[in-house]
């Protein structure tokens, strides 16, 4: 009977033993996916960030030619078939005074 017990008890340990072990393993096996997981977001992650950087520098510098003068006035002339006015036809307007019933006189020498 004692025998019998003290298989019991030896094979109760023996297999607590490999439980333990087993769930041991499967918690490792879980840790390392989870870490190339991880490894595969972050990987993603970066390839997103390098693509918003490039794009980023992209409009940067589409900003940049399109603030250029000579980009405008050459737009100007050819897409919208504009032309500098003829100096002749520029008239220079200053404001008016507190008091004058116009709210804009002409510059002064401006024939009106």
């Amino acid at each position: 009977m004692i025998t019998r017990l003290r298989r019991r008890g030896a094979t109760f340990l023996v297999a607590l033993a490999v439980a333990s072990a087993v769930t041991v393993a499967l918690i490792h096996v879980w840790i390392r996916m989870q870490v190339i997981q991880v490894g595969y977001d972050l990987g993603r992650e970066s390839k997103i960030h390098h693509d918003l950087a490039q794009q980023n520098q992209r409009l940067r510098l589409e900003l940049e030619t399109r603030k250029d003068p000579s980009v405008i006035e050459r737009r100007a002339r050819e897409e919208l078939h504009m032309a500098p006015p003829d100096p002749g036809a520029i008239r220079v307007l200053r404001l008016a005074h507190v008091g004058n019933a116009s709210p804009l006189a002409a510059a002064p020498g401006d024939p009106r």
